[in-house]
């Protein structure tokens, strides 16, 4: 039994009609030495095998009475895989069109956090003749770390060998054993909440002296950001698309430009948005800013399949410069910039606090907030998520090899659009998940990617001539 921290019970306590935590991937699987087409009942037998690398998967939640403090995960006694694992055949053409709006319109469905908060089913009917799987889960179960972890133990012939693996050890405690042990640990956790206090206060003095410092080079973005459409409305309705960069494409930009891999990828965001956005005389004069993923842990962390330990910063995407090679490099500074401010505050400072303040308060607070959000104009903190997940050199089960990973992420209200890359072997995949009032056109702006990347590519090798 293990409790959900503070960032986890933000994605329970957050949720509502119009948006969901639900996170995961559209994975495409080319079946290249199989005899036949996976079926459900070997997929099922295959995941039965690995459940034990996956302790995730049969852990559901258990609320404390009163919302004292945050639920616990336990082995669910009655955890049933046939529940879990299912099958749907595309209509027909059963094109990549079909197959994203299918996998959109899966994202949004609720999970009952009484059973383990995962799916996974194996889509029929593509019309190239392979599958495809669609794996969505809530992100109470994990971030990006424990997902790649979660596919390794999953999508390969032999099993791994991981240290996290452990096995079934379902558990029903009381509701008196779950309030006497959450008022213990919130008893240890008020006992270090002055010192918390008084570090958020110098990491925030630090962060504000750090900013003053730095503003003339790399300008904080405004407190709130316009959406990209002033159209946009929260709702659950999705559009999913997706496309494929070339790793040695992104390799040459950063080797002649000498920004970071994630910055290319953040920088093809970018340009394409200004482009998409001017192509409808929709460019705001300010420019926009996305919502970046750090992760918590050190790099030496040891490996895990579960948890979540993550933050976020802002970084301005200079899209009021019509120069892609400027665009890019400033990003670059404000990313590193972002980043640096984010340490300075403490990276796990907000991580902390969440973990102190349990679900009574929460949720009215998480009420109250959306109350006033959608009293007046629409306005958000960042225009854009972004996330880049490192990935695998690429996986094969079951006579399939996996041939496209598009991860997604969670819409919130305050934020219409969600952009993820994960590397595959030599291939970046990339999803664009967005609410269409916010992005109306998802699969235009996938077009952009391609363009821009092979542009920045030309950029980067007439700078690295002589002359």
């Amino acid at each position: 039994m293990h409790r959900l921290n503070g960032l986890e019970d933000g994605f329970l306590t957050r949720e509502n009609a119009t948006q969901r935590s639900n996170t995961g991937a559209l994975i495409r699987l080319r079946l290249d030495d199989a005899t036949q087409p996976i079926t459900l009942d070997a997929l099922r037998r295959h995941v039965a095998s690995r459940l034990d690398l996956v302790p995730s998967f049969r852990q559901h939640i258990r609320h404390v009475p009163l919302g004292l403090h945050h639920p616990v995960f336990v082995d669910d006694p009655t955890f049933d895989l046939d529940f879990h694992v299912g099958e749907l055949t595309l209509p027909p053409p059963g094109d990549d069109a079909t197959l994203h709006a299918t996998f959109a319109e899966h994202t949004t469905r609720a999970f009952d956090t009484s059973r383990p908060a995962w799916r996974m089913t194996l889509v029929h009917g593509l019309a190239d003749g392979n599958q495809a799987l669609f794996f969505i889960f809530h992100h109470i179960l994990m971030d990006g770390v424990g997902y790649i972890s979660t596919l390794d133990g999953l999508f390969t012939d032999t099993a791994p060998d991981k240290p996290y693996a452990r096995p079934f050890r379902p558990e029903n405690p009381s509701k008196g054993k779950l309030l006497a042990d959450a008022l213990k640990e919130q008893s240890k956790q008020l006992v270090r909440l002055p010192r918390l206090i008084r570090q958020t206060r110098q990491g925030r003095a630090a962060m504000a002296a750090r900013i003053a410092a730095t503003a003339h080079e790399v300008p904080p973005p405004p407190p709130t950001r316009l959406p990209l459409n002033p159209d946009y409305a929260p709702s659950l309705r999705r559009t999913f698309a997706t496309v494929d960069l070339p790793f040695a494409d992104v390799r040459a930009v950063r080797k002649g430009s000498g920004v970071t891999i994630n910055t290319v990828l953040l920088a093809v965001t970018a340009i394409s948005l200004r482009r998409y956005l001017l192509r409808r005389n929709q460019l705001p004069d300010a420019p926009l800013v996305a919502g970046v993923m750090a992760s918590t842990e050190p790099l030496d962390a040891p490996p895990r399949q579960d948890g979540n330990y993550f933050a976020n910063f802002v970084v301005p995407l200079a899209t009021d410069l019509d120069d892609p090679w400027a665009q890019m490099q400033f990003i670059s500074a404000a990313a590193a910039e972002g980043k640096k401010r984010l340490e300075i505050l403490g990276i796990d400072t907000q991580n902390r606090l969440l973990d102190i303040i349990p679900p009574a308060v929460a949720i009215p607070m998480n009420k109250r907030t959306d109350k006033r959000m959608m009293a007046g104009p629409m306005r958000m903190r960042a225009s854009v998520s972004f996330s880049n997940v490192r990935g695998a050199d690429g996986y094969h089960f079951m006579g399939a090899t996996v041939s496209g990973l598009y991860t997604y992420g969670p819409i919130g209200d305050a934020i219409g659009i969600f952009i993820a890359a994960t590397n595959l072997g030599e291939t970046f995949h990339m999803s664009l998940t967005s609410n269409p009032t916010a992005l109306e056109d998802p699969a235009e702006l996938a077009e952009l990617f391609t363009e821009t990347l092979a542009e920045l590519v030309e950029l980067a090798s007439s700078r690295s001539q002589p002359g």
